[in-house]
């Protein structure tokens, strides 16, 4: 029987959703079973909340497999659900300890004082995706972080601070409310600083930082190496509170620049969307070139350059948004090389 019918036999969201666990770690999982999972949570709030409380009780699981209580747990787990686990699911055990069985188990031990589990660990967690694909990320706390298209973060988890790093690409973050334990998000030189909030950080090519807040409040500090300690950045008196709907657009080599946020167009990639108001036609193609291999390029004619784009696309459709430009202006396209497509002006 096929790991979908398997699903589509579980009777309740909580089981439902540590069988999406369990395959969405798998390594073989592909951008279908992506697109089925996110089907599957659009189908009801319950299966959302049941995803997500899966997640948190994995990421436990993930922060403290080695600590002897936990250990012990699996291994009376695994003896009683021996009989019937799959192939996949034995293969999964070491991150989901066996499915839904030991989730339900470990819930119960998530209550336990931070003390007796030795705290947050350190070790820095790694999540990252390919062009065209979108991710949804719970951590340890509850917070939420989506992953847009071609991105990586990195989560180090303390007892100081809970700190993330974006490495490339752009990602929202709804981050649980904890004043006491700082929710920090590098990006280029920017560190942006949250308490219960809710943002967007996107990280362009030549180190420009993109910061949207969509509700609460953050504060953005530019920060330069530490010549004493390459390991430790100090953060000059540079401090820009954001309140929502500001947008700050910062690099290396600019001042910080604070404005308002166009929403709409800052966070339609979260439903796989791009939304253009007049953009001109040499930065709409940069953004619809972020979500395929399919690369778009400009001819030499000026005509082109600055051609306003107005509309919705869907993002990775290049083909649509090729016949939509052809349709709309006098423009026409050819392709030049086997992931490349010229557009050109027509007279």
């Amino acid at each position: 029987m096929s790991e979908m019918k398997t699903l589509e036999k579980q009777k309740s969201p909580q089981e439902s959703a540590a069988t999406w666990a369990m395959r969405l770690a798998l390594p073989e999982c592909g951008p279908q079973e992506r697109a089925d999972f996110e089907k599957w949570c659009a189908k009801s709030p319950a299966n959302v909340a049941a995803f997500e409380k899966t997640e948190k009780s994995l990421a436990a699981i993930d922060a403290h497999l080695s600590h002897p209580a936990l250990v012990n747990l699996v291994d009376e787990v695994l003896k009683q659900t021996e009989p019937v686990q799959t192939i996949w699911q034995r293969w999964a055990i070491p991150r989901v300890a066996a499915g839904f069985s030991l989730i339900i188990a470990v819930t119960g031990l998530m209550f336990i004082s931070s003390q007796q589990w030795g705290g947050y660990n350190n070790n820095i967690k790694v999540y990252d995706t390919v062009v065209g694909e979108r991710s949804t990320a719970i951590l340890a706390d509850g917070s939420t972080i989506i992953l847009n298209t071609n991105s990586r973060i990195e989560v180090d988890y303390n007892s100081n601070a809970r700190r993330v790093v974006l490495i490339r690409g752009q990602a929202w973050f709804e981050v649980e409310k904890n004043s006491s334990w700082p929710f920090m998000v590098e990006a280029g030189n920017q560190r942006i600083t949250a308490l219960g909030t809710a943002f967007d950080v996107r990280l362009n090519r030549g180190e420009a930082v993109q910061v949207v807040l969509i509700e609460g409040r953050v504060a953005v500090d530019e920060f330069i190496a530490d010549v004493s300690d390459s390991k430790q950045p100090s953060i000059p008196h540079k401090r820009i509170e954001l309140v929502a709907g500001d947008r700050l657009v910062a690099s290396a080599q600019a001042m910080r620049i604070v404005d308002r946020a166009n929403l709409e167009e800052a966070t339609s990639w979260r439903d796989g969307q791009i939304v253009f108001n007049g953009k001109p036609l040499s930065q709409a193609i940069i953004e619809v070139n972020r979500y395929s291999r399919d690369q778009i390029r400009l001819s030499e004619d000026q005509h082109l350059r600055d051609l306003p784009i107005n509309g919705v696309f869907r993002t990775g459709r290049t083909e649509s948004f090729l016949s939509a430009l052809k349709t709309m202006h006098s423009v026409d396209f050819q392709r030049t090389e086997e992931n490349e497509i010229t557009l050109i002006w027509n007279e």
